[in-house]
């Protein structure tokens, strides 16, 4: 129980570094400003991810980065902040786990140019 918690919070503190850093706004004024479009993108990844479809999320995730990439990075931090709200046995049910979750956010990070804030945070994944 510890060290879930342990992890959540690295991972909750990671998340608003990078909101803070590529945004200069908490992951709750992101969460405020977010656009309907957003907040549908948004939806339709969490909605993957509770049929268990975690790869289609973040492959759908990725190919629309390439059309805004601000805007993605917005609904990518918010998407992996929620995913982060789970249990563990709640990832595991959706065959994903919180190291899973940690290289997906670092992959995620590394795509903006900011691989070295996760290193900081959770050392070397490789």
């Amino acid at each position: 129980m510890i060290q879930e918690d342990y992890f959540i919070k690295l991972i909750k503190d990671c998340i608003k570094f990078f909101a803070k850093l590529v945004f200069n706004n908490s992951i709750e004024e992101i969460e405020e400003q977010v656009s309907q479009s957003e907040m549908d993108d948004l939806n339709i990844y969490l909605n993957l991810y509770d049929d268990g479809k975690v790869d289609e999320a973040k492959e759908l995730m990725r190919n629309s980065s390439k059309s805004n990439q601000f805007d993605t990075a917005k609904v990518g931090i918010l998407f992996f902040r929620k995913i982060n709200e789970y249990s563990n046995q709640e990832l595991l049910d959706k065959n994903y786990s919180r190291n899973m979750l940690k290289k997906d956010i670092s992959d995620f990070m590394n795509s903006y140019g900011y691989g070295d804030i996760v290193n900081i945070y959770f050392g070397n994944l490789k």
